[in-house]
């Protein structure tokens, strides 16, 4: 039993395998998008953030098309770089020395064998899925410790140790210190962002997390919602009970800041399993709004080399960051000393947006190296921000106060 709302990607062509599938998954108490052909999987997973993606190695890449071996591994590994805080369940029917050798260590490989043990029912395929789905908050960490940006990778190193130990109030602490980054992280892309549509951009006036999910959610209401088409799987895509970003706001951070309130004041709550438990629901949502930065990574240092740019990507808690080569539209400009973030809308046009000031790099002469720094909010006419380094809250001394002059929330 998933007491998540997960949601999976199944890519099975066989059509008899399919339908058996949806019913052994229903019995499970789960539910799946299920698509036949490698187009359609990559569509969906452009519009909805999957945890699992279950997917038959050798697909057709279309409608009437020849199966191939090819697209599986493609598509496997295309979800390994693009989406690495996603499961993968591979199967095949065929071979598995083959299916290996094209797809490297890209996932493991299991045959429908393997699965159920008589190669006739996929029954044995939706226990794997719900063991692996039970198991998704240490496949999270574990992997969230190598792509997330940098201190939040380090909290997701430690909530990976403090869950295979079950050091519960370690758990605990550090759920509501990724929490807090998080929603540090989403106010300052989100204050760039209006910057950059023209729209009202708001700061928490006050150091209160309800004030700056008031200010953050006064701005996505704000942002035209083709320009947040790359995001919005990752924080909720609006609908009828409320607009982009709302499962985040309000399942996610708006639990774990009464919870946290309950906890401060409660001085007869036990820090144990239970109280993890109840933060395991909201602590989810903020899970995925996180794993946007796995899938669109921020860069600085960025260089023009002979064949394209080079630049420092913000991922993991190793210093120096990794450098890789990015690609970036004709004419694109970039100062070495900026944030950026790799962001598409609507037409699927890939570009470069520019955090600054509201995300930005300085070189700290003590420590002999350059700190990225969070803007979080105006307090006292003070700005305060966080180091991305370690999670530490200090005043702002010199900000550039044009470049920050925005309207006040809360």
């Amino acid at each position: 039993m998933i007491d998540l709302p997960v949601r999976v990607l199944v890519v099975e062509d066989d059509p008899d395998w399919s339908d058996d599938m949806k019913s052994a998954i229903k019995e499970g108490d789960l539910s799946a998008d299920f698509v036949s052909i490698g187009r359609d999987a990559e569509e969906y997973l452009e519009k909805k953030h999957y945890h699992l993606v279950s997917l038959d190695q050798k697909i057709p890449q279309v409608d009437g098309g020849a199966l191939s071996l090819d697209v599986g591994v493609e598509l496997t590994r295309s979800v390994r770089s693009r989406y690495p805080l996603t499961d993968m369940l591979v199967y095949t029917a065929y071979d598995k020395t083959e299916i290996g050798a094209g797809a490297g260590e890209e996932a493991p490989i299991l045959h429908k064998n393997e699965l159920d043990g008589s190669g006739t029912s996929p029954d044995g395929w939706a226990i794997e899925v719900s063991r692996r789905l039970q198991n998704y908050l240490p496949f999270y960490f574990r992997r969230a410790g190598d792509t997330l940006p940098p201190h939040l990778a380090s909290i997701s190193a430690f909530l990976h140790r403090g869950l295979e130990d079950e050091q519960w109030h370690r758990c605990i602490a550090h759920a509501f210190d990724f929490w807090t980054l998080t929603l540090r992280l989403a106010l300052a892309q989100a204050q760039a962002l209006s910057r950059r549509a023209g729209t009202r951009c708001l700061t928490a006036n006050q150091d209160s997390y309800e004030a700056i999910e008031q200010a953050l959610g006064g701005m996505l209401a704000s942002l035209p919602p083709d320009q947040l088409a790359c995001w919005r799987p990752y924080i909720g895509a609006g609908g009828k009970k409320g607009g982009v970003g709302r499962r985040f706001l309000e399942q996610g951070s708006g639990c774990l800041r009464r919870k946290r309130n309950e906890f401060v004041h409660n001085t007869s709550l036990t820090p144990g399993k239970s109280v993890f438990d109840e933060l395991r629901e909201p602590l989810f949502q903020v899970m995925d709004a996180a794993a946007f930065w796995a899938s669109f990574p921020m860069v600085t240092q960025v260089e023009q080399r002979d064949h394209g740019f080079q630049g420092d990507f913000l991922q993991g808690s190793a210093y120096p960051w990794p450098r890789h080569e990015l690609v970036a539209p004709a004419g694109t400009r970039f100062d070495k000393e900026h944030v950026y973030l790799k962001w598409h809308d609507d037409d699927g046009e890939v570009e470069w947006i520019d955090l600054w000031p509201f995300i930005h790099t300085e070189f700290d002469k003590r420590l002999g190296r350059h700190v990225v720094w969070v803007v979080g909010n105006r307090w006292k006419d003070h700005w305060y921000r966080c180091s991305l380094q370690t999670g530490e809250t200090s005043r702002w001394h010199h900000p550039p106060e044009d470049a920050l002059r925005v309207s006040r929330q809360g």
